[in-house]
């Protein structure tokens, strides 16, 4: 099998694991059981990437999801793992997006798909997350009550705000080359 071929199967893979976590978040379908298949994912993950920042991101999510697991006694539990699992959705346009790549010349549907991570990230990964989970002081009080020592207490809060950090970092890459592309494109066309 080429390596094409593999990044393939990887990235359809990445694409089938984001779908199925969108319809349980959309249907609230499974939540939990859903959220251990993402952390499944994660964990088979640590086998292909390279980057320091994913490897991070996988060591936050499982963190987040054993605190969750652990604590099934929380009554809005599956409340909680949406909001985290929603964060999913914005994926399905990233590998998208990378399945795109590999297909060629389909700028229309490039820049649409673009266009929709951009939008889902924002939504997602910054705007819902900042509301559900880091400005809700009901959270915070469950969090709280729920950590019976201060392992739990820094597993839960660790992944909560290192995966909010992580994805405003991601959110500035975002940015700064749809900024440095659109002035690339401006200076290409005045040339």
């Amino acid at each position: 099998m080429s390596e094409s071929q593999k990044k393939f199967q990887l990235h359809l893979m990445y694409l089938s694991i984001s779908l199925v976590s969108c319809f349980c978040v959309m249907t609230n379908f499974y939540v939990i059981q859903c959220s251990n298949i993402v952390g499944l994912m994660c964990l088979i993950d640590f086998y292909f990437v390279r980057r320091k920042d994913m490897i991070l991101h996988h060591f936050l999510v499982l963190c987040m999801l054993h605190y969750m697991n652990n604590h099934d006694d929380i009554k809005n539990r599956s409340e909680i793992v949406s909001v985290i699992l929603s964060t999913e959705i914005s994926t399905i346009f990233l590998t998208t997006n990378n399945l795109l790549e590999m297909e060629g010349n389909m700028v229309i549907a490039k820049n649409i798909n673009k266009l929709l991570f951009v939008s889902t990230f924002v939504y997602y990964r910054i705007y819902n997350y900042i509301y559900y989970l880091i400005l809700d002081n009901n959270i915070h009080k469950i969090f709280y009550y729920y950590s019976k020592n201060n392992f739990e207490f820094f597993e839960i809060y660790s992944g909560v705000y290192g995966l909010f950090f992580l994805n405003l970092y991601w959110c500035g890459i975002i940015l700064k080359k749809i900024v440095f592309t659109t002035l690339y494109n401006k200076i290409g066309a005045n040339a």
